[in-house]
Parts: structure tokens; C-alpha cells; sequence
């Protein structure tokens, strides 16, 4: 099909010839299992497809202009509408909610084409790594996010480790000079955020903290050629006074030298 369709355009220049097909009731985990036997393909699952009313018109389908073209991602101002009705869900449920902030460096040095072809290469590890109650978005130019309902920290760690180490891998075998790192923030099961004081009153803005803290963290994130898969990912944690730190260990090491680990 593919040189059907190359041979057909009548040119001889190098390009990409893309084949979609939509469908219906496939899961992403089950087209995971049969894209193992498949070669150059990769799913984008339509989050939100609503049925189509009656008359052959869609209802309520998103606007165009709210999807990122180059990764099919919500673009920043939907993403932060639906982030902020995820975090709202997850309050009143009880449950946990990651954000994962990934930023891919070196794309403002290279050509347009090529800047393409690294974003996506993250772009896809996001979407496979992703479900379909997952919410995906470009916030900028070179900053993906992946939030995650219902997800820990320490699994979100391991989804965060996982896209870094395998996009990096696409882009060092398409030799694309382009560095990975992430950083992220949890909202945990009683609807609070790491630092947050419990003052009685029902905490406002969780979204806007949430993502807030996932950009610190990605801040302090390593993005040095040569640095661990380890030291890319970096989880939002409330930093502490170093001299209370200090004392703490100390007293903690003294009590296992006199006691052991008796208690």
C-alpha cells in the first residue's frame, strides 16, 4: 500500500506517507498487544469521540483549533479545563492524581522538518504509555504533559523513567540531538498536594498548584548529555531546612548505633 501510494504522487523526493484508519470499540491495550506484529504503526485513541447525532452530524465534537496538529494533543487552554475538572474528580472521589510534565531540549536547533520529527517521536512513547482515561497536552512548543487519574507517585515515577529512556532511545537511532527529562507532582488521595496546610477550608486553584509544582520539578531535572535516566526524572517534593535534615539523620544513625534497630 505504502509504495502504491509513493508511486502515485509522481516524485522522487524523500517524504512520509502516512495511512490512517479508524477503529471503532479497539482499545489501546489491545492494539498494544497486536502492534508487536506490526511494523510503523502506532495508535492515537480518540479520548473524547461522542456518537453522531442523528442525521450523520457529530455532536459536540471538540473544536479543531484545540487539538496540537504536530502530536494530537490537547492544546494548553483545554488541557488546563480538563486538568482542572480531573483534579475536582479526584477530590471527590478520594483518589490520587500525577501530572507529568516532559520537556524535549535541542528542538529550537533543529530544522522545522526535523524538530517535527523528534517532538513525535516523543509525542508517540506519551500516547502509548497512556490510557484511554488519560489526558494528554503540548503546553509549549517543546513541553508534553501526561496526567494520570488515579495514579501514585512511585507508579507515575515509573511511567515518567520509562517514556524518557525510550524516546531517547527513537531519537538517538533516528540520530536526532535532542535530550528528554521530566518532572511531576501528586495529588494524593485526600485531595492535598505536598506542603499544603490543612487550614479547615477546601484548598482552591489544586490545578494551577499541581502543574506549578510538576514545572519545579522539571526545573531541577538534569538535562546534561550523559546524565541517568534517574537523575531526567524528578518527583515535586517540599524541600526542607538542611540543618533540620541533618539533625534528623544524625539523631536517627545515633539511636541505630546505641540501640540497634530495636524500637
Amino acid at each position: 500500500m505504502a509504495e502504491l501510494l509513493r508511486g502515485s504522487t509522481g516524485q522522487d523526493t524523500p517524504g512520509m506517507t502516512a495511512v490512517v484508519r479508524l477503529v471503532p470499540g479497539l482499545d489501546l491495550p489491545h492494539w498494544q498487544r497486536i502492534s508487536a506484529q506490526c511494523d510503523g504503526w502506532f495508535a492515537l485513541p480518540l479520548e473524547n469521540a461522542t456518537p453522531r447525532a442523528e442525521g450523520g452530524n457529530a455532536a459536540h465534537e471538540p473544536a479543531e483549533h484545540e487539538r496540537d496538529a504536530v502530536t494530537g494533543m490537547w492544546r494548553a487552554t483545554p488541557f488546563g479545563a480538563r486538568l482542572n475538572a480531573e483534579v475536582e474528580h479526584a477530590r471527590s472521589e478520594h483518589r490520587a492524581l500525577a501530572l507529568i510534565l516532559f520537556e524535549e531540549g535541542g528542538l529550537e536547533t533543529l530544522p522545522p522538518h526535523t524538530a517535527v520529527s523528534a517532538l513525535r517521536a516523543l509525542s508517540s512513547r506519551l500516547w502509548e504509555a497512556s490510557a484511554g482515561t488519560d489526558l494528554l497536552g503540548r503546553l509549549q512548543p517543546g513541553v508534553l504533559a501526561l496526567a494520570l487519574p488515579a495514579c501514585g507517585r512511585f507508579q507515575a515515577l515509573a511511567v515518567a523513567e520509562h517514556v524518557v529512556q525510550e524516546a531517547e532511545h527513537d531519537l538517538t537511532v533516528q540520530h536526532l540531538t535532542c535530550s528528554v527529562r521530566a518532572g511531576l507532582a501528586c495529588l494524593d488521595e485526600k485531595g492535598g498536594l505536598p506542603g499544603e496546610n490543612d487550614e479547615g477550608g477546601e484548598p482552591r486553584h489544586q490545578d494551577e498548584r499541581l502543574l506549578e509544582q510538576a514545572r519545579q520539578a522539571l526545573s531541577e531535572a538534569a538535562h546534561l548529555p550523559g546524565a541517568s535516566v534517574h537523575d531526567r526524572v524528578r518527583l515535586f517534593r517540599v524541600s526542607e531546612v538542611p540543618h533540620e535534615r541533618e539533625t534528623l539523620v544524625l539523631a536517627s544513625e545515633k539511636h541505630f548505633l546505641f540501640f540497634g534497630g530495636a524500637q
